[in-house]
C-alpha cells in the first residue's frame, strides 16, 4: 500500500508539471498510474494511460502498450467503459501482443473483443477482429484450432466484398490460412478473389 501511494502521488506530481508547461510525458505519468493501482481513483488520469498506450504502439514498444491498454481493462476501468470502448481497448492490446508474439494473449484479447460488440456489429468491425484473431493463432500450431475456426470470417468477408473492396486483404488471408492447411483449391480460389479489386482498379 505504501508503494501504490508514492506512484500515486509521483503520477500526480509529474500531471501538476505537465499541466504547468514542462516537459514531462504522458508515458511516465502513465508508468506511475499503472504502479499505483488501486491508490488513484478509477477513471482519474486514465487519459494519460491511454495516450500512452497509443504513443508506445506507435513507436514499436509493445510490451508497454500492453501494459496500458490491459491496465484501463483490468480494475481501473471497473464499468467506467462502454462496451464498444472495452473492444477498442481489447482490440489494441491484441495487436500489441501479436506484434510482441505473444500470440496466445492476443488471441484472447481479439476473442474478448469478438464477444463485446456482438453479432450485430458492423460486419467490417466484425472481419477485422475474426481476421486479426486467425492471423494471430496461424503463428504456432499449438493453435491450430483458432485457424480451422473460419466459418464466420468466410460469412463476413461475403457480405462485405461489395461495400468494402479495399478488405479484399481478407481473402489474401484466407487463401494463406487455406494453404497452410493444405487446401490448395480454395487457397487458390480466396487468392484470386483478393486479386479482383485491384483488377478492377479498387484496391
Amino acid at each position: 500500500p505504501a508503494r501504490r501511494m508514492l506512484h500515486a502521488a509521483a503520477a500526480t506530481t509529474l500531471r501538476q508539471r505537465r499541466e504547468r508547461g514542462e516537459h514531462v510525458g504522458v508515458r511516465s505519468i502513465a508508468q506511475h498510474v499503472i504502479a499505483a493501482d488501486a491508490g488513484i481513483e478509477p477513471g482519474v488520469l486514465d487519459g494519460y494511460v491511454r495516450q500512452a498506450g497509443d504513443e508506445a504502439l506507435a513507436l514499436g514498444a509493445w510490451s508497454e502498450a500492453a501494459r496500458c491498454y490491459e491496465a484501463l481493462l483490468g480494475a481501473r476501468a471497473n464499468g467506467t467503459t462502454t462496451a464498444e470502448e472495452r473492444a477498442s481497448l481489447h482490440r489494441l492490446a491484441g495487436l500489441s501482443r501479436r506484434s510482441n508474439l505473444q500470440l496466445a494473449q492476443a488471441v484472447a484479447h481479439f476473442e474478448a473483443a469478438i464477444d463485446l460488440v456482438g453479432p450485430e456489429a458492423d460486419a467490417a468491425t466484425l472481419a477485422d477482429l475474426h481476421l486479426w484473431r486467425i492471423r494471430s493463432g496461424i503463428g504456432t500450431k499449438e493453435m491450430l484450432e483458432v485457424v480451422a475456426d473460419r466459418g464466420p470470417l468466410e460469412a463476413l468477408v461475403d457480405e462485405i466484398e461489395a461495400d468494402h473492396p479495399e478488405l479484399a486483404l481478407s481473402y489474401s488471408n484466407l487463401a494463406d490460412i487455406m494453404r497452410y492447411t493444405g487446401r490448395k483449391a480454395e487457397a487458390e480460389s480466396f487468392a484470386r478473389r483478393a486479386l479482383a479489386p485491384r483488377e478492377k482498379g479498387l484496391g
